[in-house]
């Protein structure tokens, strides 16, 4: 195995660490519980832990962007329905309107493109 690709199963064992250490928290904390309601109420009063939740997603999902970007990291099936699931949910995309101006141009594109996708194509994985 060459070191690029030693480096590239390393950051995915990181971002896969990541991923699970930042939902893990989600689920032991029932005041984040409404991050992931679906309903257009659950933004009606987002607290200051959903922010800061829903802010650290953001930077994680732009660090995923960017390591595939780079070549870092390998593109995996399943992460444009899971980005787009995420800001599908009222919450998060109430959260990603506040901060979208604070990302990269690309990672805004990106992200923005996947929350303009039709509600079928997100359900289906496309």
């Amino acid at each position: 195995m060459d070191q690029f690709s030693g480096g590239r199963s390393d950051a995915l064992v990181r971002i896969t660490e990541s991923h699970r250490e930042l939902w893990q928290h989600a689920f032991e904390r029932p005041e984040l519980a409404a991050v992931t309601r679906t309903d257009e109420n659950a933004a009606a009063s987002i607290t200051s832990e959903e922010r800061l939740f829903v802010g650290l997603l953001i930077s994680h999902v732009q660090t995923v962007f960017e390591a595939q970007r780079l070549g870092v990291l390998p593109s995996f099936w399943g992460r444009d329905w899971d980005v787009a699931a995420f800001f599908a949910r009222p919450i998060p995309r109430a959260i990603w309107g506040e901060l979208r101006e604070l990302q990269n141009p690309a990672f805004r594109h990106y992200v923005d493109g996947l929350i303009e996708q039709p509600a079928a194509l997100r359900r289906r994985g496309a």
